[in-house]
Order: C-alpha cells, then sequence, then structure tokens
C-alpha cells in the first residue's frame, strides 16, 4: 500500500467483471466514487464508458456491455488528489508487476484496453510517464499517439495478446480536452470490431531502404507497366535543419501496400536522382498525403515537376466524413453520409403551431444534399448528447417548464450564440437498432395486444403526447414483457384492474420513437407513420430538456448538409436543421489509426532519446520513410473505393465521390501549385529602405509614450523592443483604474483579460479623458510593428523571391493563403497596396495586374435591380470605372462634398482625396453587408484609423440614403433565407442556412456569401484556370499573386498584349447574374513592379498598350532586352 493514506487511500479496489472475460479493461488508478464503491470504473468515467446517469456510455454505443468485460487498474488504491504523477517511479513499477500477475490468471482473453500512459506503459513499455519528464524522454510518444494502434502483450505465462490504448475517458471531461471524446468513439468502434479475433493481422510489408541497381531497375520497370487504373504512392523526407534548410535525404515510393522501395539521396552518385526523376516524369497517377508538401519541395530542391500528381488521401478523407446520425421514417438510425435525396425522416416543425412553443412532429422528406468546408463546433450536453456544427447553425432553444404559465416559448438560436446552461431539445442519444429474437417477439406481442395513441403530460388538458400501452391479464406474458423492456432501458408503469393490466411505456414521445426504433411492431409503426404524415404528433410535450455544458471550436472540415421538406432534422438526437459530420484529424498516422491496421510508426524517425530531433539511424529514418509510402498507397485503395459508392446529386447532374473529388481539388492543384512555385521577386534596396522607415517610426511611437512615463515595453536578452501585454494590462487596468476587458476561451469557456485592438479602441472612447491621447499612439505602433515584421529579411527566400501557400478551404471558393512550406513569405492576399512597388515582375518580363472592378459591388447592384427594377442600379452595375466610381461617389456624399469638388481634391490635396476615398470603399463594404457602426470602427482600427463608432454609424447611414434598394437586397436575401433553407450562387454555389429567429449575424453572412462567392468562382474559373492553362501552352509568362479579384502576372514585353487581352476576354465574358447578363469589367495596370506605371478603366487599345510596355522596356531598371513593337510575336 502506499505510503501517502489520505482520507481514501486505505480502500483497496480491486479488479471486478468475470475471470472468464474476453476482454479486458485496465485503468490507471481508482477515483473517490471508486474507493466510496469498491469497484473501478464506477464514478463519472464508468458512466462515460457503460453508461448511467445521463451518459449513454461509449461501450453500450458500439455494441459491447459491462459484463464482457475484466475491470482492473494498474494501481488498486486511489492517488494523491486523484492525480496519478504524485506517486514515484517505484510504487508506479510495483503495482505495474502486480498488474502483470493479475493478467496471468486470466485465460480466455483476446484483447487488452489500456486506458491512459501508465497503463500503456504497464503493458508494453510505451507511452509518457512523469518520470519521463526528469529523465530527459518528456518528448516520447504518449498515449494520445498510440491510441487506436494493435499492439502485442506477452503475459508472464508466455501468451500473447492483442491490445488496443486508448485515452482514459476523464481526459474528455470539461476543463480538460472534450475534443477527444469523438476520437475515443472512434477508438470504441474499433475495439469493438476487434472484440471477436485474438489476431493482430498486421499488414506484412517490404520496405527497401538501401536499393541495389537492381532494386532500382525493379522499380523502373513496375512503374513503366502500370496501366491508368494504377497508383504509385509518394512521399519526401526533408527534416528541417538548424540553419533553416530542409534538403530531401530520401524519397519513396509504393507500387502496392505491400511493398516500398526508398531511394536515399544523399549518397554522392547521381544515379538515385536520375532514377527519381523518371519515375516521377512518368504518365503513371501519383498519390500522397498531402500532396502540395511533396511537389513543393522536390520543385524547391530540384525543379522536379511531378507528372500524374492527382490524388491526395488528406483531402480524399476530407470528402469522407460524415457520421452524423440523422432519425429516419423507420426510427432508426442513418448515417449522414449514407443519407439520399428523396429518402424520408422524421422532423419537428419549422414554426410553433400555436404561436409560442408547440411544434408537431412530422414525416419529412429529403430535398437536397451537398457538402462544403466550414468551421466546426462541438457542442455537448448534460444529457451525454453531442452536436457539430457550424457557427450560424441553429438549435433549437426553450425552457422545460410543464406549468403552461411558464413557458417562455422556443426559438432557433446560433451556435455562436448559445451559453452554458442553455437547454435545448432533445429526444436523447441515438439507440441502436436491436434485431434480437426478443426484440421480434415484443414486436408479436405488441403488434397483437398493444396500441398506440396519445395521453395527457402536464396539467394543460391540450398538452397530449405519444403512447404506447400493452393490455394483457396478469400472468408469466406480462411478467416477460416487462423484463424484456426493462432489459432494454424502458421504464414501465403498470396498472392494475379487475379484468387485465395495462402496461405503459413512460417518457413520452422520445420514449414511442425508441420503442418503434427497437422493437419492429409493424401495425404500430404503420400507424405512427399515418398520423406523422397526417397532422403530426405533439412533440414538444414530454421531451427532455439538454442543458449545453461544453462547446469548443474544432477547426475547418469537409461536412454534408441536408435539406428537408420540413426545414428541420433531428441529428444525434437534438432538434436542428443543418447537421454537420464530426469533425477528425486528416494527418497520416490519424488517418493510419482507423483505417489501417498499421501501429503507429511516427516516432521512429526521431531519436529514441530525445523525441525532439530526428534520428541519426539512416536505416531506421528510410523506414519510416517506406512506411509512410505504404500507409498511403493502403488508404488510397480505401478512400477511393468509399468515394466511388458516394452518389452526390449537384447542380450538373448525379455524380460519384470520385468526380467530385476530381472536380473540386485535383483540377486546381496544378494552377495552385503554380503560384506557390513561382513566388514574386522582391526589390531588396526597396524592402530594406522600406523595413528601415517603420523601424524608425515604432521607435518614434515608444520613444513618445516613454516621454509621458508610460512603461509598457518588453526587456530582457530575447525582447524585440515590442508591446509587453502583460505590462499594457497592469497600466491599463492598475494603473489608470479601467474596466477590464475580456475575450473567450472557446476551448475551455473561460473568459480571459485582453489587450487587443479592440479593448484599446472601446475603451478609449469610453473613458477618453484617461486614454483618448495614448490610445491611438498604443494602436499605431502596435500595427506599425505587424508591419514591420512582413518586410524583415527572413521573409524573402534566397533568389530574392516573395512565396506563399495557397489552400482550397473556405466555404465561399475564396482561396486561402499562408507562408510557404520552408517557412518564409507571409499572406499574399493582403499585402499592403502600398508596398506593391517593392514586389517586381520576373526578369526580362513586364507585370501587369488585371482586377476585376468592384465586383461585389456589381452583383448586389444587380440583385437589387432584379427585386426593384431600378435602371440606376443596372447602369451603375454595367459601367466601367472610367465611367463611374461608386467608392469616389460615396466619399463625396459621405463627407459632403459636390462630386466635382471632390474629384478636383484629387489635385489639390491628393492624400486627404485617398483617406476619404479609403473610408468610403470601407463604408460600402461595411454597409452591404449590414455591418454596424461598431464592426466598421473595429475594421477601421485594425488599418490604423481611430474613428468613434457614432461617426462609422453616419457613414453607413449615408451609404444607405444613397442606395435605397440596399433594403430590398437585405430583406430579399432574409426571404430566401427562411423560405429555401439556403442561398444557391448562380455558379451552383450552395450555403445553407437555419432560420425563423430574426439574427443579426446569420444574416450578414448571407448578405456577404452570396457577392463573395459569385466573384471567387467568377475569378478562379474565367481567370486562375484559363491564364494558368494558357501560360503553360505558350510558355511566355507565369501567375504570381492571386489576390481575391485580381491576378498578378509577369509576361514577355512582347507578348504582353496577347496575355493580357486573353484574360480579359475570359473574365468580360458574359455570365448571368441574378437573372441579368453582366460582362464583369475589368481593370490593368501594367508596370515593372505590381503596383504599376500605367492602369486603365478597361483594356486599352493594342496601340496604346504596347506604347507603355515599349517605355517599360527602355527604362534603366528593366533587367531585360529593349523591346520595338515592330517586333512583336504574333499570337
Amino acid at each position: 500500500m502506499p505510503k501517502w493514506e489520505p482520507e481514501h487511500s486505505h480502500i483497496r479496489v480491486k479488479g471486478c467483471g468475470p475471470m472468464d472475460a474476453t476482454i479486458l479493461l485496465v485503468g490507471e488508478a481508482p477515483g473517490v466514487s471508486e474507493a466510496l464503491l469498491g469497484q473501478p470504473f464506477v464514478g463519472l468515467s464508468g458512466q462515460r464508458l457503460f453508461g448511467g446517469g445521463k451518459e449513454r456510455g461509449w461501450v453500450n454505443e458500439v455494441g459491447l456491455h459491462r459484463g464482457q468485460f475484466r475491470i482492473e487498474n494498474v494501481c488498486e488504491y486511489c492517488p494523491p488528489h486523484t492525480i496519478a504523477d504524485r506517486w514515484d517511479k517505484d510504487t508506479w513499477l510495483q503495482w505495474m508487476e502486480d498488474l502483470h500477475e493479475r493478467i496471468a490468471r486470466l485465460d480466455h482473453l483476446t484483447l487488452i484496453i489500456p486506458t491512459g500512459n501508465y497503463a500503456l506503459y504497464a503493458l508494453t513499455g510505451k507511452g509518457k510517464v512523469h518520470w519521463h519528464t526528469r529523465d530527459g524522454k518528456e518528448s516520447r510518444p504518449g498515449i494520445l499517439d498510440w491510441r487506436g494502434s494493435l499492439l502485442s502483450y506477452t503475459d508472464r505465462r508466455g501468451r500473447r495478446r492483442k491490445v488496443i490504448p486508448t485515452p482514459h475517458p476523464a481526459a474528455t471531461f470539461p476543463g480538460r480536452d472534450p475534443g477527444l471524446e469523438p476520437v475515443c468513439k472512434r477508438d470504441w468502434k474499433r475495439i469493438a470490431a476487434e472484440a471477436g479475433s485474438a489476431e493482430l493481422n498486421i499488414p506484412v510489408r517490404t520496405h527497401i531502404i538501401n536499393p541495389t541497381q537492381g532494386d532500382l531497375d525493379l522499380l523502373v520497370r513496375t512503374c513503366e507497366a502500370m496501366g491508368d487504373d494504377e497508383v504509385v504512392a509518394l512521399d519526401i523526407e526533408n527534416p528541417m535543419e538548424k540553419g533553416g534548410g530542409a534538403p530531401i535525404v530520401c524519397v519513396g515510393f509504393a507500387p502496392t501496400p505491400q511493398l516500398s522501395i526508398t531511394v536515399p539521396t544523399s549518397k554522392k552518385s547521381t544515379r538515385e536522382w536520375e532514377v527519381i526523376e523518371h519515375v516521377l516524369s512518368l504518365p503513371v497517377a501519383k498519390v500522397a498525403h498531402n500532396n502540395f508538401h511533396e511537389a513543393y519541395w522536390l520543385w524547391a530542391e530540384r525543379e522536379i515537376e511531378v507528372v500524374g500528381m492527382w490524388w491526395d488521401t488528406m483531402y480524399m478523407h476530407h470528402c469522407l466524413t460524415g457520421d452524423t446520425k440523422i432519425l429516419m421514417d423507420d426510427c432508426k438510425w442513418k448515417e449522414l453520409r449514407h443519407v439520399a435525396v428523396g429518402e424520408h425522416i422524421y422532423a419537428f416543425d419549422e414554426f410553433p403551431t400555436n404561436g409560442r412553443y408547440r411544434r408537431h412532429l412530422r414525416r419529412a422528406r429529403v430535398t437536397a444534399r451537398s457538402t462544403k468546408q466550414a468551421s466546426v463546433y462541438l457542442i455537448r450536453f448534460d444529457d451525454g448528447t453531442h452536436l457539430r456544427a457550424t457557427a450560424d447553425h441553429k438549435i433549437l432553444v426553450g425552457l422545460y417548464d410543464r406549468h403552461p404559465m411558464r413557458r417562455a416559448g422556443n426559438h432557433w438560436c446560433e451556435v455562436r450564440d448559445l451559453k452554458f446552461g442553455d437547454e435545448v431539445y432533445s429526444i436523447g442519444k441515438p439507440w441502436d437498432n436491436y434485431q434480437t429474437p426478443e426484440s421480434y417477439w415484443l414486436a408479436g406481442i405488441y403488434d397483437g395486444e398493444g396500441s398506440l395513441g396519445v395521453r395527457k403530460w402536464g396539467s394543460d388538458e391540450r398538452d397530449l403526447t405519444a403512447h404506447v400501452s400493452f393490455t394483457q391479464k396478469p400472468g408469466i406474458i406480462m411478467q416477460r414483457v416487462v423484463a424484456l423492456l426493462t432489459n432494454l432501458g424502458f421504464d414501465t408503469r403498470q396498472d392494475s384492474s379487475t379484468r387485465a393490466d395495462n402496461l405503459h411505456i413512460r417518457g413520452g414521445l422520445s420514449a414511442t420513437l425508441r420503442f418503434l426504433g427497437c422493437i419492429p411492431a409493424i401495425r404500430l409503426h404503420a400507424k405512427f407513420k399515418k398520423i406523422a404524415e397526417g397532422n403530426g404528433w405533439n412533440g414538444f410535450t414530454g421531451l427532455r430538456g439538454a442543458k449545453v455544458i461544453s462547446i469548443e471550436k474544432q477547426g475547418r472540415e469537409q461536412v454534408y448538409d441536408i435539406s428537408t421538406t420540413q426545414g428541420t432534422f433531428i441529428a444525434n438526437g437534438i432538434v436542428v436543421h443543418n447537421c454537420l459530420d464530426p469533425a477528425a484529424p486528416h494527418s497520416l498516422d490519424f488517418c493510419a489509426s482507423v483505417d489501417t491496421r498499421e501501429p503507429f510508426w511516427k516516432h521512429e524517425a526521431k531519436d529514441p532519446e530525445d523525441q525532439r530531433k530526428y534520428t541519426s539511424n539512416l536505416a531506421a529514418f528510410y523506414t519510416y520513410n517506406g512506411k509512410d509510402c505504404c500507409v498511403t498507397r493502403e488508404l488510397f485503395d480505401v478512400y477511393y473505393q468509399r468515394l466511388l459508392e458516394e452518389v452526390r446529386r449537384t447542380s450538373y447532374g448525379v455524380i460519384d465521390g470520385v468526380e467530385f473529388y476530381l472536380r473540386h481539388y485535383a483540377e486546381l492543384y496544378q494552377p495552385l501549385l503554380g503560384l506557390m512555385r513561382a513566388g514574386v521577386r522582391v526589390d531588396e534596396s526597396r524592402r530594406a529602405e522600406r523595413y528601415a522607415e517603420l523601424v524608425a517610426q515604432v521607435g518614434d511611437l515608444k520613444g513618445r509614450l516613454v516621454e509621458q512615463g508610460i512603461d509598457i515595453y518588453s526587456v530582457g536578452k530575447t525582447a524585440k523592443g515590442g508591446i509587453s501585454r502583460q505590462k499594457l494590462a497592469k497600466y491599463l487596468y492598475e494603473e489608470l483604474g479601467l474596466p477590464k476587458q475580456y475575450v473567450r476561451n472557446k476551448k475551455k469557456g473561460e473568459k480571459t483579460v485582453t489587450t487587443n485592438e479592440v479593448a484599446i479602441r472601446t475603451l478609449a472612447e469610453k473613458h477618453p479623458d484617461k486614454l483618448g491621447q495614448v490610445a491611438p499612439l498604443i494602436l499605431d505602433q502596435t500595427r506599425l510593428k505587424k508591419l514591420s515584421e512582413f518586410y524583415t529579411e527572413g521573409r524573402v527566400d534566397e533568389d530574392g523571391y516573395f512565396r506563399s501557400s495557397y489552400g482550397l478551404n473556405t466555404e465561399a471558393g475564396r482561396l486561402q493563403s499562408k507562408k510557404a512550406p520552408n517557412g518564409s513569405g507571409s499572406n499574399a492576399q493582403n499585402i499592403d497596396r502600398e508596398a506593391r512597388d517593392m514586389f517586381l515582375a520576373d526578369p526580362g518580363h513586364i507585370g501587369v495586374e488585371v482586377d476585376l472592378s468592384q465586383a461585389e459591388a456589381r452583383i448586389v447592384y444587380l440583385a437589387i435591380y432584379k427585386l426593384t427594377g431600378d435602371k440606376d442600379m443596372l447602369n451603375k452595375a454595367r459601367l466601367r470605372p472610367t465611367e463611374y466610381d461608386q467608392h469616389t461617389e460615396m466619399a463625396a456624399k459621405i463627407f459632403g462634398f459636390e462630386l466635382e469638388q471632390y474629384k478636383a481634391m484629387k489635385k489639390t490635396d491628393p492624400e486627404q482625396f485617398k483617406l476619404y476615398r479609403y473610408l468610403g470603399k470601407t463604408t460600402v463594404h461595411a454597409a452591404q453587408r449590414e455591418q454596424s457602426g461598431k464592426g466598421l470602427s473595429e475594421r477601421l482600427a485594425k488599418d490604423g484609423y481611430f474613428y468613434a463608432i457614432n461617426e462609422c454609424e453616419g457613414f453607413i447611414r449615408a451609404y444607405r440614403r444613397a442606395v435605397p434598394g440596399l433594403e430590398d437586397y437585405f430583406r430579399d436575401v432574409r426571404r430566401r433565407i427562411m423560405q429555401d433553407h439556403y442561398l444557391l450562387t448562380d455558379w451552383g454555389r450552395i450555403l445553407r442556412f437555419d432560420y425563423a429567429r430574426l439574427d443579426d449575424s446569420l444574416y450578414r453572412a448571407g448578405y456577404s456569401f452570396d457577392p463573395q462567392a459569385n466573384v471567387a468562382d467568377h475569378m478562379n474559373q474565367k481567370g486562375l484556370k484559363p491564364l494558368a492553362a494558357w501560360f503553360e501552352r505558350e510558355q511566355c509568362g507565369r501567375i504570381n499573386v492571386h489576390a481575391h479579384d485580381a491576378l498578378f502576372f509577369s509576361v514577355l514585353p512582347e507578348r504582353a498584349w496577347d496575355a493580357t487581352k486573353f484574360l480579359i476576354d475570359s473574365l468580360e465574358s458574359p455570365f448571368t447574374y441574378h437573372g441579368t447578363s453582366l460582362c464583369m469589367p475589368c481593370e490593368v495596370k501594367v508596370g515593372l513592379s505590381w503596383k504599376g506605371t500605367s492602369s486603365w478603366g478597361q483594356l486599352p487599345e493594342q496601340s496604346t498598350f504596347e506604347e507603355a510596355v515599349y517605355e517599360l522596356t527602355t527604362r534603366h531598371d528593366f533587367d531585360g532586352a529593349q523591346w520595338r513593337i515592330g517586333d512583336r510575336r504574333a499570337s
């Protein structure tokens, strides 16, 4: 017994469960509840596993039950404060030895499940325990790495047992990491599937890590002989070095899941690279896990172009999630991925039938189904249910007092507005579809002697709910019915009479649905469905309330949406409209832990003594690369088959999942990879000059603050001279005594003090006497400090180019951009316009930018024209910027100028003109999204412009007066959301919404979606793809930057007109928006830099354009040959 003896430490909690059990569950140590009750896993962790209280239980959900398990803990005493790390190493090792003796007495085991690091370490020597922090191995992989892996354990009698580790249930509690629960549930699905067999069946793979010439010839012959339907997996290893480089040390190939050949590249011989380049040039299809990484680095180091890089298991996995369970009209649950258009489900009314709270359950039909990328939140409820949904997803919220006078009604609430403690409508966790002889026996009994009707619920005569009953004389049959229903978890009540007993199933509609789902009573189910198709069942009497206990942001995922004729459905037991599938990680090791039998192997690339460093054992490193290749190849087979089996109905026809993947990912892969490779050239002298200027400005602002005695700066050797957030908080909240400002930690639901830009702006507005003069200095310095970091030398690659990564993960079709894979660069789409003069065209080329002119506003104007018939809106949508500039007009109206007077300011006071136009443009964007004055003020503050909320509200009011039809546009968007449950763009992109309760944030998302999505698809489909293909064909230039509604490209002077005209002809080709044909006007700039020196509001005459190009080639800073117009090559 441990020396430490608190209140419960003297109580020994021995194992429980049958000694002949085939499954052994091993915990770490009992908690207080276990010590009090004398059994392991009977507290909150046990309820999460086996059910109890309001928990359904992970084990029960996968079809297992507690009686099948022998349950042990490594240590049989409660640790100090229930913290396992409080015991020393010797104590743990003694208990681990005792565990081995206990396991040796179990003769029928097929599977052992260690939960937590100490249990995993006791059985396999793997995992991360507290003494690893003292022996230098704290970075070794722990339970979160090994979870889901198929491992083995040899007991004291020499018998080999299968082991599947999984995190301890307590790790998923609020305050720790609730996001782990979906991962744990996936582990338990695997455990249930593996419980019937003792065989490990670990894949047998051959990894050739030191290939001979014969091995290399075999690789080449195999790949050359592959057909169109075959695939070879590819993986490179390029560990980052201390100096910042990341050279490729090996390239692996796997023509099958069983064979990999890793080709080392560190040898002096060039033969290896010749083989690699040859294989990558073959037309055989290639697959990788995140193929942007492989393709980018092969080009960066060797300028190798990978041919046939079509498949990416990471994105294929994105397309396959869809585990949320939907209640179908047979009262059974079906995973969302398998729900098809035309199928029938049960759903509740969108609107109350009595104006406040009563909604009926009805039979509904699935009318549409689609997928999209969205940010997903995990919401947990106190009844054990959970849901994943987007921020604008609405859930039905209401009060649950039976007394009719105390009902406050119910309403749809967005996830972003849910608060801890809010109650939602729930029918409970999804039940299992029981198919046992007992359930069929019960079905026969109830079809013969049972009845389905309604009964009063509560004191209100109108509150009637579905009710199942059974009438039978007392005796054996009645006793067996009661016993079977009790075993199935139903709560029954028996009323006795002189002639017969009535057996009632309690629980209202929830229990009735579960009964019909578990018991296939044909007659009762037909009656239930008939009523659901007619007047419907009064559903909200007798339903339970589930309280929100945690809300956590999970990141962006590919999700499934459906629409129904009722506008609602029941997902994971919760009453919702749109329901999104559970989010899951998409790393290679996670995918392998779920969809292959390969145990965790990622640690094999690291040093055994310090997992933070890569191993010096090249054999281990190359084997690791081979496993990556084989697992990727195996995952391709799994995901490809699943995609083939999926049916997707789209606006352009019925397609399978493979075609969906190819259309929505593969076709944009090469253009985006070309952007990543190309980058944009940087003028080093301008960069250094600009950086020095910003550093000087930051220093000046710092000096002005220091002069006022304000000490808010970091000090010390590692300090970079920036503002210390801790010192700033002390100055604001302690020295000045200002009220603290908070932001919410979305993971744990806690509020933390903040000193961000919004907080400073808010304080300055409310307390101008204390902060009015200081706040602009702090905000300006913060902004300039961030801007100066953009100009640092590390942003530019050695060849003088600034590069970015691009992604396809936004729901409106807009590209995402971030720093390059090698750590340089940044988001190219957010480069300040004033900085564009330091970004140059490629040597010997001139730069051209083609920009869609005020495109989003034109889409809105056409929508207003369709609604109001206002010809002025039609004209403004079609006029070129040379004929009408809405930003200039809005600036004049906002600041009270006559239009001509304001235009004259461009010459007399250009700086003020530019500021007013910027404010006009920002106001237009804010007003078209119905943004508030507060939102506009915060947006301006981030750009360094300090305007009070009331001033910004005035700007927005001025725009609305100028465009009165904007209110009609807002009303129409709201109507479409409420009527159709989704917004559909003219390109066929869909954004689905819930509706009913007016909510500004929901509708603002709708106002933004239509113009943003239309413009994004216009640029990608009519700009990026065709221009990239044109350059590939003509070999006279390349695209350097994609900036949402603009493309900047480098082109040879003699082909500049051809490229520009081709792109503008494509972008300006007619397309119908909101029922009206529009030729989207484009603006053009040419120059040696991105900023340009000549610009036009439309494509100029060829002679004018070429004259400007000629002038550029005569400049002293043009680093190419002078071009004569007469030498222009015919296109």
